[in-house]
């Protein structure tokens, strides 16, 4: 397998909290057929949407109560950024997450601005220390490749301190109410009265497209998307 599709494989087994071996992954050619085997991995609930619906609530009551959205304008198929503007998005959404006492909840993004200032940090300083730092400072090449990794190596390890101010986007596949009640009740069953609650087939979809969403950035496509031709993996 690639390094996508491992990616992709890791995701899936975390977020459902399976295991999935070599030689299964290979077999899964299509969305759908990697959706089959989840749901035949994962507990499926022999209930309508009441697990889903108090989540809903549970969300609905503690987005009135902190941001002040009315009700009729807080439905499954509203937009997040609308619930939560960008605006000091990330304190607010840590916010959200305390309210709802969820101890595990969806991270947010690295926005473009934040890509681009460590991108300058990680390869523009090393550059210049490798084109310009030898001939002014009298450094051997041996030396300035040394600094400039080292450099390098400093920066992407400190890095999400530098870019935690630009974590304001919504990740794939996290974009609107429906999405977030789906990963909440998943990620945390203790806030609806179980150790683990099971999943409707529909709230297994939502969470896989999710997770293939985020992986790919392929936005639109169907069960029977094939990986490695329709999503490139």
């Amino acid at each position: 397998m690639g390094l996508d599709a491992v990616e992709l494989i890791m995701a899936v087994e975390e977020k459902f909290g399976i295991n999935i071996s070599d030689e299964e992954a290979q077999e899964m050619r299509t969305v759908g057929q990697m959706y089959q085997y989840v749901v035949s991995k994962v507990a499926i609930a022999d209930r309508s949407s009441c697990a889903t619906q108090k989540a809903f609530h549970l969300l609905r009551r503690t987005a009135r109560k902190l941001f002040d959205v009315p009700g009729n304008q807080f439905r499954p198929e509203t937009k997040l950024k609308t619930i939560v503007p960008r605006r000091s998005r990330r304190e607010n959404w840590q916010k959200f997450q305390a309210a709802i006492g969820a101890t595990k909840w969806p991270k947010l993004s690295v926005s473009w601005p934040g890509t681009l200032a460590i991108l300058v940090l990680a390869v523009g300083v090393p550059g210049f220390v490798l084109v310009y730092g030898a001939t002014p400072l009298g450094w051997n090449s041996v030396l300035a490749g040394a600094l400039a990794v080292a450099f390098m190596a400093l920066t992407i390890r400190t890095g999400k301190f530098v870019v935690r101010p630009f974590e304001t986007e919504f990740r794939g596949g996290l974009s609107t109410v429906r999405e977030l009640t789906y990963v909440v009740l998943a990620q945390n069953p203790e806030l609806f009265g179980s150790e683990r609650s099971a999943l409707t087939a529909d709230e297994i979809w939502s969470l896989l497209a999710s997770i293939i969403k985020e992986q790919t950035g392929v936005a639109e496509f169907t069960k029977d998307s094939r990986f490695v031709e329709d999503l490139s993996i």
